[in-house]
């Protein structure tokens, strides 16, 4: 019955936000800059929770909870320079509660014959659903859980936030794009020699040793794509402002691809992270996956259904779930209703209440 309802109120949200839209592009200030932005809500129809009692008043709150989030605000702007042969990137991002964390991605770029070379706050290749995806991009679902908990797992930081300062040179060959990065390696969190590394303040690293990571993303026919990336992370004695002294060595990799034919769409992605008992978090793996199916209804309108499975090898947890998803689009909004069913245990990170969620996104960007 339950979930009855929760369907109803989903189709006539469906039919309030799909009466109508206006069709909106990036603003080009001239042909060399332009300025774009998103804003994203999530409106939470009926999600299951965990029923939680008040010790002092003996009050319990109900099992499900309905109400609307925030959930992103990008602005960035972007362009060229002398003559195209240097560019900028610079978008701001904010997050809504609970975390209400702000975020910026910032590079510059030199570009030569075969080769693009960019400097600054960049997303290195970790993932492909997290990384290239990219941020300030008009989401088609909640990205899955496995990007949520890997993206960020190589960074010594503890950060989700996916970014890093350094350098990143980008170079094509035929339907091969080849992406190699250096950077800190302790992701979104701070800089080198000011680097917050679970809460310390950590200074200096020794000469060359950093954060590298190498991706392939290759095309080789019309509505085919594989990609792969490697990632290693390796410091030795880190000095923390605290007096301690740390080791920092993780690695990840991740494979995947797309094959879209006609209406129907199929990808996916695998990925691990694995951290050596010299790491000052301890020995550690996760890994986990994600499947993709979609079928466009019609031009405006698809059909999407989401299997994805994430452990944490070490400590014997699994999690999986699965969404199913509507998701029309009108210009640059982009209206999503998806449900999701999760089965989880207790120290996972669906935990042992198996929640079900029914949500509505809206997305307009420019």
């Amino acid at each position: 019955m339950k979930l009855i309802r929760s369907m109803v109120i989903a189709m006539f949200a469906i039919a309030v936000v799909f009466g109508g839209a206006t069709n909106a592009s990036a603003y080009n200030i001239n042909d060399d800059h332009r300025m774009f932005g998103l804003y994203q809500l999530w409106i939470n129809l009926d999600t299951d929770a965990a029923v939680v009692t008040d010790a002092a008043t003996g009050n319990t709150s109900g099992d499900s909870l309905f109400g609307i989030r925030e959930r992103r605000i990008f602005f960035g702007v972007a362009g060229k320079l002398a003559d195209g042969a240097l560019g900028y990137y610079l978008l701001q991002s904010m997050g809504g509660p609970p975390s209400a964390a702000s975020s910026i991605l910032a590079w510059g770029s030199v570009f030569l014959p075969g080769l693009q070379v960019d400097f600054g706050k960049l997303a290195p290749m970790v993932t492909y659903d997290g990384s290239i995806q990219g941020s300030g991009s008009l989401l088609s679902l909640q990205r899955a859980t496995p990007t949520l908990q890997m993206t960020g797992a190589p960074y010594a930081g503890g950060t989700r936030a996916w970014r890093d300062l350094g350098l990143r040179f980008i170079a094509n060959a035929g339907p091969a794009q080849i992406r190699v990065t250096v950077t800190n390696g302790v992701g979104d969190a701070a800089q080198a020699d000011s680097e917050h590394i679970s809460g310390q303040l950590a200074q200096s690293n020794q000469l060359g040793q950093a954060m590298y990571g190498i991706g392939a993303i290759i095309k080789p026919a019309d509505g085919v794509r594989v990609h792969a990336a490697f990632t290693s992370n390796k410091h030795d004695d880190v000095k923390l402002s605290t007096g301690g002294v740390i080791d920092i060595d993780r690695t990840s990799t991740a494979v995947g691809g797309k094959v879209s034919m006609g209406a129907i769409m199929v990808d996916g992605e695998y990925a691990t992270t694995k951290a050596t008992s010299s790491d000052f978090g301890g020995e550690s793996e996760l890994k986990g996956f994600w499947v993709r199916g979609g079928y466009s209804i019609s031009k405006d309108l698809l059909l999407s259904v989401r299997h994805a499975s994430f452990e944490r090898v070490t400590l014997n947890t699994k999690d999986t779930d699965l969404t199913v998803a509507l998701m029309h689009t009108m210009g640059n909004l982009k209206t999503t209703i998806e449900y999701v069913t999760t089965d989880g245990e207790a120290g996972s990170v669906w935990g042992a209440t198996d929640p079900k969620l029914l949500r509505m996104q809206l997305q307009m960007g420019f």
